[in-house]
């Protein structure tokens, strides 16, 4: 940057007197830089408890954490999406995630609607219920072993046969085989991709995808081998060949797949991190599913209240899209904690952040489903009303709230009551806080890539 514009971004900004760290204030790369080392919504969250509930994190980017701002910027179209957002379109096409314009995205929602609507959603119970007695095999197989089962990898494979059979009417198979299809590793390599592509400005992204080593390489052209996605499909008999089609499934799979898998990874850790949540769930369980191998109902699921709270502080303590989503101030600007943010200025909330405020969630690293419940005459139910969902941001809000949720939903009442109510467990030696310690990309992730846990039956 030059001097000049350093001098600008210091005194003459706007912005200037929105606190934050130095080097925010005068240029990207700070972001950038957390970003990158997979620190970004967690420095995020460092700098509300430094700086308060606004805070400068670049030249022209502001993010903040209370729960009016959270409604006013997300809800209906008046902050639209960041521009950056566009550099998710997948071979250059849009989708529901990288639409900018109110209008195509509500064109593109409207297409795959479908897919989410609780009838959509009921009918897929059933092939869970089979990808659940595969899961189950690989389990017991590992206990016979005297083995852990690596639930990391297992859950992947369940979400991405779970979507296949959403998508296709027909499952990938990749759980029963126990292994990952080539097409996940690009996928998982494209993701990483995406990180890098959205923090970096264009003409520099398009300088490193020039450098020449070999690893570097191959994540670059992941993109370039997932265009055979089509060809890949048309061999299952659904002919897909079109290139608007290929990438509505692929960000349909991406999206859908790691979030799931992810979330299910850490709610399934604090379950077996802390035995008392555990057996308050399971008692609840034995009542609601007397025999282990038939699941009740996705709807009589839903009403149990600790199972829901459960599945809910940790979608809360992990949001699975942690990363903050940037919106673009309107025409005229807007005030946001007592400062005026000028129109164009990129604002937005950290999911991560806005579920760490302090003052909302006390005691908020701390895994506590019973934050969730209240007690009436002895019975629990979740509290129908809460400053505390005013700032949960798990699935957004508005119209741009994820439009997976209803099948995300599923899987996860689904799959944590089917495993609690089958098994006792417990963590491997070989996962501990450490392995487990956050990473983010687009999601926050363990570090580690890996849940080594222990499993004995307990019908």
């Amino acid at each position: 940057m030059a001097d000049g514009q350093v001098v600008s971004a210091t005194l003459f900004s706007p912005l200037r007197k929105i606190p934050g760290p130095k080097l925010a204030g005068i240029t990207d790369l700070w972001m950038l830089f957390q970003v990158l080392r997979g620190r970004g919504s967690i420095e995020i969250d460092r700098c509300f408890r430094e700086y308060g509930d606004i805070v400068r994190i670049g030249p022209s980017s502001v993010v903040v954490r209370k729960p009016e701002d959270y409604t006013e910027i997300y809800v209906g179209h008046k902050y639209r999406k960041d521009a950056r957002m566009a550099k998710l379109r997948i071979f250059g096409i849009e989708n529901v995630i990288s639409a900018v314009d109110p209008g195509v995205h509500r064109h593109l929602r409207k297409l795959t609607n479908p897919l989410f609507t609780s009838e959509s959603v009921k009918a897929l119970q059933r092939p869970l219920q089979e990808l659940l007695d595969d899961l189950f095999v690989h389990i017991d197989q590992s206990s016979r072993r005297q083995e852990s089962a690596n639930m990391w990898n297992l859950y992947r494979l369940l979400a991405f046969d779970f979507l296949g059979q959403a998508a296709f009417g027909n499952s990938f198979a990749a759980l029963r085989k126990g292994t990952e299809m080539a097409l996940m590793h690009d996928m998982d390599k494209f993701f990483r991709l995406l990180t890098i592509k959205t923090g970096l400005p264009s003409w520099v992204y398009d300088m490193t995808c020039c450098i020449p080593v070999s690893k570097w390489q191959d994540i670059v052209h992941s993109e370039t081998r997932l265009m055979t996605l089509d060809n890949e499909i048309d061999r299952k008999g659904m002919p897909l060949s079109e290139s608007f089609l290929c990438s509505t499934i692929l960000i349909f799979l991406i999206a859908g797949t790691d979030t799931t898998s992810t979330s299910l990874a850490w709610i399934t850790w604090a379950l077996a991190r802390y035995p008392q949540i555990y057996k308050r769930l399971r008692k609840e369980l034995e009542v609601a599913i007397p025999d282990a191998d038939i699941l009740p109902d996705y709807t009589s699921l839903r009403r149990l209240p600790y199972l829901s709270a459960v599945i809910k502080e940790g979608l809360r303590r992990w949001p699975p899209a942690s990363l903050y989503l940037p919106r673009i101030a309107p025409p005229g600007g807007a005030v946001h904690c007592g400062c005026f943010i000028p129109e164009s200025t990129s604002i937005g909330c950290s999911p991560y952040a806005m579920h760490r405020n302090e003052n909302i969630f006390p005691d908020p690293d701390k895994y506590e489903p019973e934050r969730w419940l209240e007690e009436s005459n002895g019975i629990y139910t979740l509290k129908s009303s809460s400053e505390m969902m005013s700032s949960y941001m798990a699935w957004s809000t508005g119209v741009r709230s994820c439009q997976g949720q209803p099948l995300a939903e599923m899987e996860l009442y689904c799959v944590i009551a089917a495993l609690t109510r089958r098994y006792e467990f417990y963590p491997d030696p070989e996962t501990t806080d450490d392995s487990m310690r956050e990473f983010e990309t687009l999601l926050l992730q363990p570090i580690s890539h890996s849940l080594k846990i222990k499993f004995e039956q307990k019908f």
